[in-house]
């Protein structure tokens, strides 16, 4: 059985990206841990019920996403499960050239 969710490179670059981002704000190493923590749950999430919203950037129906307080998980769904594109700050645009794998 495939591990669900299954994340690009890309979407791992970004969780790396959160946690030095985060780090270097100087905030304590349990909340760094809590931040990444959230979306990794968010996406395990995402894969019991793959059809959520569909993100507006692009028309293709099968590029969806979740949400945590700060941060949208941003997924292809693609069976068995999904794919997580990218993973973005709530604050940041994005556009469908970001979403390409």
């Amino acid at each position: 059985m495939a591990r669900c969710p299954a994340w690009s490179r890309r979407a791992k670059q970004d969780l790396r990206d959160i946690a030095e981002f985060n780090r270097r704000a100087g905030k304590p190493v349990h909340k760094v841990e809590a931040i990444i923590a959230d979306i990794r749950n968010a996406a395990r999430a995402a894969c019991t019920f793959a059809a959520r919203r569909q993100t507006p950037e692009t028309d293709d129906p099968n590029v969806r996403e979740v949400f945590t307080e700060t941060h949208r998980i941003i997924y292809l769904m693609r069976e068995p499960g999904i794919v997580v594109i990218r993973v973005v700050h709530m604050s940041q645009d994005v556009t469908a050239k970001d979403l390409e794998l």
